[in-house]
């Protein structure tokens, strides 16, 4: 999963997390389904990635 925030001029951040397909890093509706898989981080640990749609969760399964 990709996080995002909103950056004010000052640096700081409002605190709003937004949800970011892994593949393309488009928007997620948190509100509606969307597919995840899992993956592994840098530090060898299991993390749930999320994606827009089936299509951006296949296209990230072939590479």
């Amino acid at each position: 999963m990709i996080r995002d925030r909103s950056e004010r001029t000052d640096g700081s951040t409002d605190g709003n997390d937004v949800e970011r397909c892994v593949n393309c890093g488009d928007r997620i509706e948190t509100d509606e389904w969307h597919p995840v898989d899992t993956a592994r981080d840098a530090d060898g640990e299991f993390v749930l990635v999320q994606f827009c749609t089936e299509a951006c969760r296949d296209a990230w399964s072939k590479e």
